[in-house]
């Protein structure tokens, strides 16, 4: 298998010898860690809106409140997360890891979870057949030897109308972590063996050390007093494949998937990067690249904008065989503008983890979501009062309907990280 600097495959032998590194190394490094806050909402199809407002579909019939879902991958928590998400749904989570799956069990049993089934499996074995609505595989088929053969058998899982959300890694953000974990195996002196603590160790000290103003160091700041899960599974993860937004979307279609559209990461909102969209300065330069379909914006995005792209390539596919048609960008705000919103009415309650791992219910419930919006879109959020179009309310704030201002507005009220606004009636 080829070995390029933009990748990690120098252990790369075989589908089943990866599978075991990988259970080795999540035994070890459990991830993610667990949240010190798990929210649940009075609404328990509100999630489901939401997840259709990303796509969307205003009139939130893509995906049901009670969907059949698999977590391919699921690690220490996302499996229990989305059941919490979709309380009417049934879940099922799979994972290779032993230490996850009993991790994500106990944390379920402790939220009295009900609806969510977990199995240890790995991918590169699993035959489900269009039995799932809704599927989700976020920062797993770049850690196996073959992920193009992983994603066939993840596209086998979902039905031919429902949705696939995938991530994985941007190629040009996660360049570095590739050659990190090179430069510290050649420090460990461990040839073809693996030995995670020795690579911890050294790694700790390079984050600490290694200050000499260059990518890598500026890179490695941010991992200063960070969770060693996090350290380890960003800096020392065995199998690494990066991608572009081209060479992405090149493997889904030869998977018999169609690209829909990207969904926002908590990384994205922590770094204010919230489009695949550029501004220039330049009339020319702005109409040719807002002429172009999606895909090649995207990539053009990704290119230019380098290691300043959104760190990972997340994005909902369905299958090409889909009778729903696949929308542009643009054609989904524009039937932003012509739908009408209000602000939720849906309450939060908080289960925060103690010092001694348990989870205890809070005794207040509160408003969702509990953060304010970003000051662009504040005044829109209160103009939304469940009568008006979209349009009709930027046209009282007097904002322009271009699409790089109603798509940000889209993007900053109407989706899972900022649910701000749901749809009460659409023009789709």
């Amino acid at each position: 298998m080829a070995d390029r600097d933009a990748d990690n495959l120098r252990l790369v032998e075989t589908a089943e010898s990866v599978d075991g590194l990988n259970a080795e190394f999540y035994a070890k490094f459990p991830y993610p860690w667990p949240p010190m806050n798990i929210v649940s909402l009075s609404d328990p199809g509100f999630e489901a809106a939401m997840l259709n407002q990303d796509l969307g579909d205003w009139s939130h019939g893509t995906v049901s409140d009670a969907p059949e879902i698999w977590i391919a991958g699921c690690g220490t928590n996302q499996a229990v997360l989305t059941s919490l998400r979709f309380p009417k749904g049934t879940v099922r989570g799979s994972d290779i890891s032993t230490t996850s799956l009993e991790l994500c069990q106990n944390t379920a049993s402790q939220l009295g979870v009900s609806n969510l089934e977990l199995c240890e499996e790995s991918l590169n074995q699993v035959d489900y057949h269009e039995q799932f609505d809704y599927v989700l595989s976020t920062g797993v088929i770049h850690h196996n030897a073959d992920p193009e053969a992983v994603l066939r058998r993840v596209v086998q899982a979902v039905k031919p109308d429902g949705i696939l959300e995938l991530m994985v890694y941007n190629r040009h953000t996660w360049g570095i972590p590739a050659v990190f974990q090179k430069a510290v195996r050649m420090l460990s002196n461990a040839g073809a063996d693996t030995d995670f603590d020795r690579e911890l160790h050294l790694s700790k000290k390079l984050v600490e050390n290694f200050q000499i103003g260059n990518t890598v160091s500026d890179y490695l700041k941010r991992f200063r007093s960070c969770p060693e899960p996090m350290l380890a599974d960003a800096l020392l993860q065995p199998v690494l494949h990066g991608y572009t937004v081209e060479s992405f979307a090149e493997m889904a279609e030869r998977c018999g998937l169609q690209m829909m559209t990207y969904r926002l990461s908590v990384f994205d909102r922590k770094d204010d990067r919230l489009s695949w969209n550029m501004r220039f300065p330049d009339e020319e330069l702005q109409g040719a690249y807002d002429a172009l379909p999606d895909l090649e914006r995207w990539q053009i995005t990704n290119l230019l904008m380098s290691e300043r792209s959104p760190e990972f390539l997340w994005f909902y596919f369905q299958r090409q065989d889909c009778a729903r048609a696949c929308r542009s960008e643009h054609a989904i705000t524009e039937s932003f503008l012509d739908a009408v919103f209000a602000q939720p009415e849906v309450t939060e309650r908080s289960f925060l983890r103690d010092g001694e791992g348990q989870y205890r219910p809070s005794s207040k419930e509160l408003p969702h979501p509990s953060g304010r919006p970003h000051p662009r879109v504040r005044a829109v959020v209160a103009a939304a009062d469940g009568t008006r179009t979209m349009r009709q309310v930027f046209a009282g704030l007097d904002l322009a309907t271009d699409f790089h201002t109603a798509n940000d507005v889209r993007l900053r009220t109407t989706t899972p990280l900022f649910p701000f606004l749901v749809a009460r009636e659409a023009s789709c």
